[in-house]
């Protein structure tokens, strides 16, 4: 992928996490609307699907590579999510 998009520094503090993996956000969550957007983009991807998560809480959406996408140093290994949980529930 050759695009890119410039997004502005972001201002105010990080969010808070978990310290542990999967990391869980625990606060400053999108709207609706704008996980909405971010799903549809992301998913539109290619060789990018939604499955089910793994490793994330029920619910919890997750970002797999198709089956048929080798592994390798930018990839996940095959059959396991790319991202877990984009958007957690509200």
């Amino acid at each position: 992928m050759t695009d890119t998009i410039l997004l502005p520094e972001r201002a105010g503090t990080r969010p808070r996490t978990t310290p542990w993996a999967p990391h869980i956000q625990q606060d400053q969550r999108g709207s609706r609307e704008m996980q909405a957007a971010l799903a549809a983009r992301v998913y539109a991807l290619p060789d990018v699907e939604e499955r089910p998560t793994t490793l994330s809480a029920p619910g919890a959406r997750a970002i797999w590579l198709r089956d048929a996408v080798p592994a390798g140093p930018t990839t996940s290994t095959p059959g396991m999510a790319a991202c877990t949980s984009l958007c957690h529930p509200m």
